[in-house]
């Protein structure tokens, strides 16, 4: 559907709307926590760095080179670099709110 761009923008789609969502529902709390969440993602992102061409390698999985634009740093497509980001970012956002709230013995639903 988007061509060269699919997988890219379908990570999108799918993930920035919650961290917008999460970000904004939960800002002072995330906002505290920022370190951590930084540091988590950025420690599992490279995690996926190293790890995402291994199983392209052992042919875990492919893709097909339509619907990826072909831009690899160090061998790592750019898409999966920017897939690990931004699921790691929500994961770990939603971790550390949720923490958080136990924390404070808080509803989850209550703004914070």
């Amino acid at each position: 559907m988007f061509g060269h761009s699919s997988y890219l923008l379908y990570t999108a789609i799918f993930t920035l709307p919650l961290i917008f969502i999460l970000w904004i529902y939960q800002f002072s709390s995330l906002k505290r926590n920022l370190k951590t969440v930084l540091a988590t993602t950025f420690l599992l992102t490279l995690y996926g760095f190293f790890l995402w061409p291994v199983g392209l390698i052992w042919k875990t999985w492919a893709y097909s080179s339509e619907k990826i634009l072909g831009i690899k740093i160090l061998g790592t497509h750019i898409e999966d670099i920017l897939w690990w980001f931004l699921i790691v970012f929500l994961l770990s956002s939603f971790t550390v709110a949720m923490a958080e709230k136990e924390r404070r013995k808080e509803s989850i639903l209550k703004r914070g």
